[in-house]
């Protein structure tokens, strides 16, 4: 009977969930990533630099630190200060890095453990991995819905 290594399987997603965030946000223009679209939405830059930052706080969750949640003006100072392409990539690729090892780390006995996560949630260990590489993802789609506003309509991998 063939088994998935379901670490594996999250590291994957991970790191291609990440690589798609970033080939995503490369395709809306450069003067447009740090544009709010309709002037309320969340900036391209900064839905990749949560993204980025979050993936660094659970690898650190992953790792037993003590993690406390900032509060929105602290959020949205540490996100904001991530305002160039090049950071906000910097940032997406050590974190998710960071997140693939602290992953890697954890033994599958971990992974099925139920843990109060930082946001105040109660769920294994697994299902918080699983929420949070998902979460690159959903921010993917609306990038890709960014572009569609911006006359692009070609979709990106």
């Amino acid at each position: 009977m063939a088994t998935i290594d379901v670490k594996a399987v999250l590291i994957g997603e991970a790191h291609k969930n990440s690589a798609s965030l970033k080939t995503n946000l490369m395709a809306i223009e450069e003067e447009k990533r740090n544009v709010s679209p309709g002037g309320v939405a969340r900036t391209p830059l900064y839905m990749t630099a949560e993204c980025a930052a979050i993936n660094g706080m659970v690898a650190g969750f992953f790792r037993g630190e003590v993690i406390a949640m900032p509060s929105q003006e602290e959020r949205d100072a540490f996100i904001g200060s991530f305002d160039t392409t090049e950071k906000v990539l910097t940032l997406l690729e050590t974190n998710t890095t960071a997140l693939a090892e602290a992953l890697s780390n954890l033994h599958d006995d971990q992974l099925a453990e139920t843990v109060m996560t930082p946001f105040g949630r109660e769920m294994s260990r697994f299902e918080f991995a699983d929420m949070i590489v998902g979460h690159m993802n959903y921010h993917r789609g609306q990038l890709n819905y960014v572009q569609t506003l911006y006359g692009d309509s070609e979709m990106h991998y």
